[in-house]
C-alpha cells in the first residue's frame, strides 16, 4: 500500500461516524489494488476511488441516499463489463462492511476508473 494512506486514514478516523478504520485498512487497499491492475489507475484515481468508497461505505451506513446521477443507466449499459468485475470485486466490501452497494454507487466508480 502507499505512504499517503496513512495520512488519509488520520484524517478520516477523525471524520468518520460509522465506518471502521481497520476494517478500512483492510479491505480498500486491496480493492485499489485489483481495480489498479484493471483499469491502470493514475494516482488521483487511485485516490479518488479510496475516497469515493470510504464516502460511499459512511453514506450507507449511516443511512443516507446515494447521489443519483443523470447518466447512470447509460453508464452502465455501455460498461456492462465493467459492472459485472466491480460487483464482483466490490462483493468483499458488501460482507465486510455488512452493506448493500446500489447501482448508482456502480456507475460512479465506473466514471472514476474510466475517467468520464
Amino acid at each position: 500500500t502507499v505512504d499517503y494512506y496513512d495520512s488519509i486514514y488520520e484524517t478520516l478516523n477523525e471524520q468518520l461516524k460509522y465506518t471502521s478504520i481497520s476494517k478500512i485498512k483492510n479491505s480498500i487497499p486491496e480493492i485499489i489494488d485489483q481495480c489498479n491492475a484493471l483499469f491502470s489507475l493514475n494516482e488521483d484515481q487511485q485516490v479518488g476511488l479510496f475516497m469515493h468508497l470510504v464516502g460511499m461505505i459512511e453514506r450507507v451506513l449511516s443511512g443516507q441516499e446515494c447521489p443519483h446521477i443523470s447518466q447512470a443507466n447509460q453508464i452502465l449499459k455501455i460498461y456492462q463489463d465493467d459492472y459485472k468485475t466491480l460487483r464482483r470485486l466490490l462483493k468483499s466490501v458488501e460482507k465486510t462492511f455488512k452493506i448493500i452497494i446500489d447501482d448508482y454507487e456502480i456507475a460512479t466508480i465506473i466514471m472514476i476508473v474510466r475517467k468520464l
